[in-house]
Parts: structure tokens; C-alpha cells; sequence
């Protein structure tokens, strides 16, 4: 079993998901821009509506490649539960995922884009792009060779 299929059945053990490979992939994608957000430390009000506005363009882009086994509402949702479960346990799975990610990105170079233009956007989202998020984008893009 590769890196990316032990992360994928640990993750849907641990959380009592019934999510394809897919869906699961595209929340490892979103991930980076996951961290940007909670760069602060502090998840709330603020944080809650950009993790809205993420889980609805997840649900989108999902949808864009017709994989999707629920409606769009149901698949926002889902990735909105699953986000704010992992603003509160970020730590806990940063790094696997990264790793992960990381790897992903080296058989899939293209999702790259997509990756440095999410964490930049939504570090954007807000009035201007705070230390710690400036810091979080340099480290991501570090870790994951953007």
C-alpha cells in the first residue's frame, strides 16, 4: 500500500467516512489553503466563512470532474465538516499530509498550480496578507517544492 492509500484508509477510519479516493485527494489538495487560514492559530468567525467559501469551490471543482456520488450541497458539506475538523486538529495530520501531498505532487506536477494559486488567493481573501500568512505560504511552498 503506497503513502497516499495508508493516509486515505487511516483518514476514513479515524473519521467514519465513506469518501472515495477522489474526494479524498481533492481535500489533501485543499489542505495548504487550510493552513493559510488557520496560520493565526484562531479559528473563528472569520475562518468560518472562508472555510465556507473553500468547501463550496471544493464541491464545485468536484462536481467540474463529474466523480461526485451526492448532490453539490451534500458534497459542500461534507468538505465543510472535514475542514473544520481539521482547523481544530490541524496538527495532528499536518505533516502526514504534507508528506503526502508532497509525493502526490511529484506524480501529479500540474495540481501545483492549482495549489500556489489557492494558498495565495485566500491569504488575499482578507483586507492584505498577514505576517503569519505570509509565513504559512513560504512554508508550504517549501514543503511542498511550489
Amino acid at each position: 500500500m503506497n503513502h497516499l492509500q495508508h493516509l486515505y484508509q487511516k483518514y476514513k477510519n479515524t473519521r467514519h467516512l465513506q469518501w472515495n479516493i477522489e474526494e479524498f485527494i481533492l481535500l489533501l489538495e485543499f489542505f495548504p489553503a487550510m493552513m493559510v487560514i488557520m496560520s493565526d492559530g484562531i479559528y473563528d468567525e472569520e475562518e468560518k466563512v472562508y472555510v465556507n467559501k473553500l468547501s463550496q469551490n471544493m464541491s464545485l471543482f468536484l462536481a467540474q470532474d463529474d466523480i461526485r456520488l451526492y448532490s453539490s450541497e451534500d458534497m459542500q458539506e461534507k468538505f465543510k465538516n472535514e475542514l473544520e475538523y481539521l482547523a481544530n486538529n490541524i496538527d495532528d495530520w499536518k505533516d502526514e499530509f504534507l508528506v503526502v501531498l508532497h509525493e502526490h505532487l511529484q506524480i501529479h506536477p500540474q495540481n501545483k498550480t492549482l495549489i500556489n494559486d489557492l494558498i495565495h488567493l485566500i491569504a488575499q481573501v482578507s483586507q492584505s496578507v498577514s505576517n503569519a500568512e505570509q509565513s504559512m505560504i513560504h512554508y508550504i511552498s517549501e514543503r511542498l517544492a511550489l
